[in-house]
């Protein structure tokens, strides 16, 4: 049995598969990762512009009435504008400040004559007031993404600005999706008396789509003879697969059979973890599975904790873990001591409160239901007061590359 640590470790480290590379249109790259480094080609700014509407001059001027000689508007061309001594212009945001001007005062700021087109400063300007200049931001061959950044609207907004239509990434990776197991029905169906709706399902893939990550949901797989035949398929098609049950030693827990018999290689069985013990960590060809506990508090849990950490890691990101919030417990709790434990709760703006006292049910999807974070302790941790110091997690986190997050 593996620790947390070491089960983060090993499902973060796997070794990458070998994804194709494409051009994706800057407008449709969010989420991709970018396959090569980037470097600017372009200044930013472009040329030097004022930052608001207001009067552009020289302030070897003041404080002498200054004549506004032209207005300037953004996209124009304004290179060739020369000022006179005593000379100004009325310039509008974004608009190219000629090389003569050195100082913009805003409209609302300044003392101007409309009939007789003249301008009085009556408090001393400042040199560059008002001003962006040529490359200030970001200079020619500066490096501005990196081979393993995961494109959000942030970096595609800078990759569009220096005129970027298309950008090289990795192709997605392909995800499945089911759940294993006679007693279940899908929702919608008619379940009998002794039969259950399968919530996993739905839960993981939205889970999934919380993180920004598709996959492709194949339904309830019966556990009987068929399973093999299904796996070894969908393992041929996909480059991960995710499923709940089964991994545990139950009669009808197929697959460590499925998998010995195929000569899978086994990386993981079980995470000495609370909620989500039983975990199979596998690769079936090409293919890595994840068998995850059936129980949907255990199987949510062991999703947020590894097994997006690891897809992330897969798609061959640099940022793959969960990126914690500092906060503080707004009650004492109790912890079994000897496992990880991953309590459960809602994180907000008084600090991270334990749903029930960090007792829960694994089986009792509600409780997932009425949280919004997850708090992970590590294994020597036992008791913990009231205003301690931690590290929560929220549902919905952000990545980041410092695997800083696990509470010791």
């Amino acid at each position: 049995m593996l620790s947390f640590k070491q089960a983060l470790e090993c499902i973060t480290s796997l070794n990458k598969l070998s994804l194709s590379k494409e051009t994706i249109p800057i407008m449709h790259s969010h989420n991709k990762v970018l396959c090569a480094d980037i470097l600017a080609t372009r200044a930013m700014p472009a040329f030097s512009h004022s930052a608001m509407d207001g009067f552009g001059f020289n302030t070897k001027d003041y404080p002498h009435s200054l004549k506004v000689i032209k207005n300037i508007y953004a996209g124009e061309d304004s290179s060739q504008v020369i000022l006179q001594k005593n000379q100004a212009v009325r310039i509008m945001t974004g608009a190219m400040i000629p090389k003569d001007i050195d100082c913009v005062i805003p409209f609302e700021k300044a003392n101007f004559d409309e009939k007789n087109a003249l301008l009085t400063l009556s408090i001393p300007p400042k040199k560059g007031d008002n001003i962006r200049y040529e490359g200030e931001e970001i200079k020619p061959l500066s490096l501005i993404a990196k081979k393993g950044d995961l494109l959000d609207f942030g970096l595609i907004g800078l990759l569009a600005a220096q005129g970027l239509g298309e950008v090289n990434t990795y192709r997605d990776l392909k995800i499945a999706l089911f759940s294993s197991g006679d007693e279940l029905k899908q929702p919608g169906e008619t379940a009998e008396k002794y039969q259950i709706y399968d919530c996993n399902a739905s839960s993981l893939f939205n889970a999934l789509k919380t993180h920004r990550i598709d996959c492709d949901y194949l339904g309830v797989l019966s556990d009987d003879g068929s399973l093999e035949d299904r796996v070894l398929k969908i393992s041929k098609n996909y480059d991960i697969i995710i499923t709940t049950g089964g991994a545990s030693i139950g009669d009808k827990d197929l697959f460590n059979s499925i998998l010995e018999k195929n000569k899978a290689q086994i990386f993981c069985k079980k995470v000495n973890l609370k909620p989500g013990k039983p975990l199979l960590i596998s690769q079936l060809n090409a293919c890595y599975i994840f068998c995850l506990p059936g129980n949907p508090i255990s199987a949510l849990s062991v999703l947020l904790s590894l097994i997006i950490p690891a897809i992330y890691a897969l798609k061959n990101t640099s940022s793959f873990y969960p990126n914690a919030i500092k906060t503080t417990l707004t009650s004492s709790i109790k912890l079994a001591p000897g496992r990880t434990n991953i309590i459960l709760g809602n994180l907000n703006t008084s600090g991270f409160t334990p749903y029930n006292n960090g007792k829960i049910n694994p089986n009792a999807i509600s409780h997932m239901a009425q949280c919004n974070a997850m708090a992970i302790f590590d294994e020597n941790i036992q008791d913990l007061p009231e205003n301690t110091d931690i590290l929560v997690l929220r549902f919905d986190y952000s990545l980041c590359k410092e695997s800083n997050f696990i509470n010791a």
